[in-house]
């Protein structure tokens, strides 16, 4: 079953040219808990780019030796008054927009050398048709209509697909309209042919969610575990996702996937995971075999894992010496 659809079945879709709008209201999370299909960390620079009535961000820099502390404006009034120190924190952000409604956008920090990075740790929340939703800036530019990349939960759970133009709302395909602060939401039926993903996976992680997307990217479908999902025709690849077993965790990414399509009243199969492969490059010159230290990591269908070092380290790799067929030497590489 789809992510999107876990609702309550007493819950009816708008049915013909009904339109169902809600109002969401912001959320900043202290402790991030919740998993979306990317993770985006971005250099503070001179601010985080979230409007408000006095200006286009609220103010950030880096202060003290090496940057060891990062002062951010909190309120929006143009004075650094919060520090944040160590290895990185969490700062909500009060101010109002220029039209009067409530910025209240929290943000997770980190230190990066000399740098510091943010991300968005923030959400806004509400219910439509009485569904929970959850709207996730996962880019962390200050919008929340960015379809294809930030995030969405329909109902009450902490695993996020990306925000897309239709979803499923009890096997119904709705359109999903969603204004760039987030406040508004619009939901209409969808009008066009569609047909089905069939979607499994095979691993020994846990899956959180995996994403599925058209070739524009706007519109995805979440699944968190195996199970068909009625979708517009089009043509669909893994988009995003993530995977964890024990401290380990992976992040899904298209890799070398090929698109399937979906037909009118068609099944589609889209199947990931199995035996990975371990792609890289290598030089051999003068007798001295170079292997790069880049890894990619492919799926059975092309899909790609990524931020993953299986067991916490990198690959063992072992020369053999193909006339004998024993290996002559092995290693990993130093800086994993």
């Amino acid at each position: 079953m789809a992510l999107t659809l876990c609702i309550l079945a007493a819950l009816a879709a708008p049915s013909g040219g009904d339109a169902v709008t809600a109002t969401l209201e912001p959320r900043p999370v202290s402790r991030w808990n919740l998993a979306t299909p990317t993770e985006v960390w971005s250099k503070v620079g001179g601010g985080i780019p979230v409007p408000h009535e006095k200006g286009d961000r609220f103010l950030a820099h880096p202060d003290g030796p090496d940057g060891i502390f990062l002062m951010v404006d909190r309120d929006g009034d143009g004075d650094v008054d919060s520090k944040v120190k160590g290895v990185g924190g969490f700062v909500a952000l009060r101010s109002k927009t220029k039209d009067g409604k409530d910025v209240h956008y929290g943000v997770r920090f980190r230190k990066a050398g000399s740098d510091w990075e943010y991300a968005c740790s923030s959400t806004m929340t509400g219910k439509i048709a009485g569904l929970p939703i959850t709207l996730i800036d996962i880019d962390g530019n200050g919008r929340w209509n960015d379809y294809g990349v930030d995030g969405l939960i329909l109902g009450k759970g902490k695993n996020a697909g990306f925000l897309s133009k239709v979803i499923s709302l009890r096997d119904e395909l709705m359109n999903l309209e969603v204004s760039e602060d987030g406040t508004d939401v619009k939901l209409t039926p969808f009008e066009g042919e569609t047909g089905e993903v069939e979607f499994s996976i095979e691993s020994r992680g846990r899956l959180a969610v995996a994403t599925v997307s058209d070739l524009t990217g706007k519109v995805s479908f979440a699944f968190e575990k195996n199970g068909k999902q009625v979708v517009p025709v089009g043509k669909y690849a893994i988009t995003g996702g993530l995977l964890t077993k024990g401290k380990e965790q992976a992040r899904l990414a298209t890799g070398k996937m090929r698109s399937v399509t979906v037909a009118s009243g068609k099944v589609a199969k889209i199947e990931i995971g199995g035996s990975v492969t371990a792609d890289f490059r290598y030089e051999l010159a003068d007798g001295k075999l170079t292997v790069k230290p880049e890894i990619h990591y492919y799926g059975q269908s092309g899909e790609e894992y990524v931020e993953w070092l299986p067991d916490n380290k990198s690959p063992k790799i072992t020369v053999f010496d193909s006339r004998k067929k024993r290996p002559v030497e092995s290693g990993r590489f130093a800086s994993c």
